[in-house]
Order: C-alpha cells, then sequence, then structure tokens
C-alpha cells in the first residue's frame, strides 16, 4: 500500500508541476548549450529496463533555456515510453538544416489516430485516461515555440510515432 501511494504522489506532484508550467510567466534563461548534452540528460531520466536508446546525433549549441528545453526532449521520451508500453526501441537522430538543427524521436509504439493527431497539441488531452492530464505535448510546444523553433509529429498506427523538433543553430560571433 505504501508502494502504490508513493507511486501516486509522485504522479500527482507530476501532473501539479506540468499545469503550473502553463501557468507561470515564461521567462527563458538562455545561454549556448550542448543539443547532444540535453538529450542525453533526458535519456538518462527515462530510463528503464525493456527501453532502448538508438542515437546518432551531430554535436551542435543551440541558445536555450537548457532546463526547459531538457524539459521537451523528456516529455517526448516520455510519450515514447508509454507508446511502447516501457517496451521497445527509442531512435533519436539530429541533423542539420540550413541554420536550424532537427533532432527526431521516433517509437515503435502504437501510433496515434488521425483524430489523437489532431489533438495531440491541445491543452488537457490525454490517451492515457487517469494516468495524465494531457500537458506534457502542450509544454513542449509552447517551449519550443519560445525558443523560435517549431515541433511536429507523425504517426502510423500500429507502427510508431515521430516527434521531430527544429531549432535555431547558435552562432557566435
Amino acid at each position: 500500500m505504501l508502494d502504490l501511494l508513493a507511486t501516486e504522489v509522485v504522479t500527482l506532484n507530476n501532473r501539479i508541476t506540468e499545469v503550473l508550467d502553463m501557468t507561470r510567466v515564461k521567462q527563458l534563461k538562455k545561454e549556448p548549450c550542448d543539443l547532444q548534452n540535453l538529450i542525453t540528460k533526458a535519456m538518462e531520466e527515462n530510463k528503464i529496463d525493456g527501453i532502448n536508446f538508438e542515437q546518432n546525433l551531430v554535436s551542435v549549441k543551440v541558445y536555450a533555456d537548457s532546463e526547459r528545453m531538457k524539459q521537451v526532449f523528456s516529455n517526448v521520451i516520455k510519450n515514447a515510453k508509454d507508446a511502447m508500453k516501457n517496451n521497445g526501441t527509442i531512435t533519436i537522430t539530429s541533423e542539420i538544416e540550413d541554420q536550424y538543427v532537427i533532432t527526431t524521436i521516433s517509437d515503435c509504439g502504437q501510433g496515434m489516430n488521425a483524430e489523437t493527431l489532431e489533438n495531440c497539441f491541445d491543452p488537457m488531452f490525454s490517451t492515457k485516461l487517469a494516468k495524465a492530464i494531457g500537458m506534457g505535448l502542450t509544454v513542449a510546444q509552447q517551449i519550443t515555440e519560445m525558443h523560435n523553433g517549431k515541433i511536429d509529429i507523425s504517426s502510423e498506427e500500429q507502427k510508431g510515432t515521430s516527434v521531430r523538433i527544429k531549432l535555431p543553430i547558435y552562432k557566435e560571433d
């Protein structure tokens, strides 16, 4: 019973944090940071048995609030884990395109139907029933846009989902 209570407290704390993130004044503490390092930290936070990570990342800097961008990657990775029912491979790649770096996080999970894909960025939209309040992708989109970036999703039912996060590359003067 204590284990269940502890798990539920953590879940409730995460939900409250997500809601607060949506209502907080958005003050970013931007600095040059290594994208690969941010992604690696997000992967480490989400490591569990049954989930494998494959990665092919370019070494590049972005001008970002490191904690907030790590949160973006972590939210997307959490969704990928859930879609695969905590068993499978998450593939993370990055590539440079013009003055942007595009990071793609793909899973081999259940994928999304057209309705879910259309609503996935809407606040309070979730397919996880009582386990989530549907703020993870909303927060990820908001943070990405605050960094002059873009996030988009493609998905196919029973084949998986790919999330593309496009951020401007940091240019040293």
